[in-house]
């Protein structure tokens, strides 16, 4: 293992541990100021994912007592929770993927630009502890279309970078083992996911942009959410700088400016989002060429 690939492994170490810890924590309606406490009391840099394992906490304790989402409602509509919103979103995705059931009636509910989120963390979860069934198999739950079944498998690409431990070679492996048709989707969790995670080695991220191809500017969206996201929580890394100035050659603050959404309410307001980035992006490609 290479030191880059040590220090990866590292943060992946924390994120597991952090997310174990909040696992542990009670939750209830009676509580809520000692888990807030608790939940801030996390390293900056990882806050956000001990919301996320505080939002499938209080989810899965809401599915056992019926399809109402009161205590992860109660999470995601605090002032505290505000930072960590995608998280949040993420978190209640790993909860119904645990217990397997279908994510569209919630989505109505839910923050346009926050709600493909959950079928994110769906994916993600689907990867991580159905590795079978989702990757090798090539099985998505039969509920999914559209831009939930893009999410999904936005997912499963971000997972792919955990799974291998954030070897480049062994995740853009796994990510191409999959059909074609989902490799822009795939490509964009994976972007996610080295910028998140984090790696400040310039030649396996120049490498990672090559391989990348066609899937360019699904790669650098992917890497432009997780600015916005470390921004909005105010846990911008060095190594989140790093890969943001490799593949953009800009700044997280440049990236977060241009890219940040808006307070779009409209039912389409993800997938524009997405959209926009992956337009703006590919023409800046294209102007280079």
């Amino acid at each position: 293992m290479s030191i880059e690939q040590s220090s990866i492994q590292g943060r992946m170490d924390t994120i597991k541990s952090i997310f174990q810890q909040v696992q542990g924590i009670e939750i209830n309606n009676d509580n809520w100021p000692v888990v807030f406490e608790q939940l801030n009391a996390t390293d900056p840099v990882f806050r956000s994912v001990a919301y996320e394992a505080a939002a499938m906490n209080t989810a899965l304790a809401d599915l056992a007592n019926g399809s109402e989402l009161q205590l992860w409602e109660h999470l995601a509509t605090s002032t505290e929770a505000v930072p960590h919103l995608t998280q949040i979103h993420i978190g209640l995705g790993w909860a119904l993927a645990q217990q397997q059931v279908d994510a569209t009636p919630y989505l109505p509910h839910l923050n346009p630009i926050m709600r493909y989120r959950v079928l994110d963390g769906y994916g993600y979860y689907e990867a991580m502890f159905r590795r079978r069934k989702s990757i090798v198999s090539k099985q998505a739950p039969e509920f999914l279309n559209g831009t939930a079944l893009s999410a999904y498998y936005q997912g499963l690409g971000r997972c792919m970078w955990y799974l291998t431990n954030g070897n480049a070679d062994a995740s853009i492996s796994m990510l191409q083992s999959l059909d074609s048709e989902h490799h822009e989707d795939l490509w964009r969790g994976l972007g996610i996911a080295v910028t998140y995670v984090g790696c400040s080695n310039k030649a396996i991220l120049a490498d990672i942009l090559t391989k990348a191809g066609k899937n360019k500017p699904q790669l650098l969206t992917g890497a432009a959410m997780a600015a916005v996201s470390r921004n909005t929580a105010g846990n911008v890394t060095a190594d989140t700088e790093c890969v943001i100035e490799s593949w953009h050659e800009q700044s997280v603050n440049q990236i977060v400016a241009k890219y940040k959404p808006g307070n779009n309410t409209a039912e389409s307001a993800y997938d524009k989002w997405i959209l926009e980035i992956e337009n703006t992006i590919t023409e800046q490609l294209e102007a280079q060429m």
